[in-house]
C-alpha cells in the first residue's frame, strides 16, 4: 500500500507543478491563445496573428504595413495601439450593424 500512495502523491505533484508553469503553458499553448485573442478581440482579419508573427511583436512595424480601405495608414506598432484599432472596428461594426436594424442599440 505504501508503494501506491508514494505513485499517487508522485504523480499528485507532478499534476501541481504542471499546471503552475505558466511558461510552459505559454510556450506550448501560443497558438491556441493567439486564437482565443482574436476571437475575443474579434479579429476577424487575422491582425493579431500578422502583428505577433509577421511584425515580430510590432518591433518590424513600418508605415503603410497595414491601411484601410481609403488608403490610411493604421498604426499598430504596439500592442496598445493594435488593441485601440480593434476596439475602435468592432464598434464601427457595431454602428453598421445598428443601423441595418433601425437604430436599437445592442452590445
Amino acid at each position: 500500500m505504501d508503494k501506491v500512495d508514494e505513485l499517487f502523491r508522485n504523480s499528485r505533484e507532478n499534476l501541481e507543478c504542471d499546471c503552475c508553469n505558466g511558461a510552459g503553458l505559454q510556450i506550448s499553448h501560443e497558438g491556441i491563445v493567439v486564437k482565443l485573442l482574436e476571437m475575443l478581440l474579434r479579429d476577424s482579419f487575422g491582425n493579431v496573428s500578422y502583428f505577433i508573427y509577421e511584425l515580430d511583436y510590432g518591433k518590424e512595424y513600418r508605415q503603410g504595413c497595414i491601411t484601410d480601405e481609403k488608403g490610411e495608414n493604421i498604426d499598430i506598432s504596439t500592442p496598445e495601439k493594435l488593441y485601440d484599432y480593434l476596439v475602435s472596428e468592432y464598434e464601427k461594426q457595431i454602428l453598421i450593424k445598428n443601423a441595418d436594424v433601425g437604430g436599437a442599440v445592442q452590445c
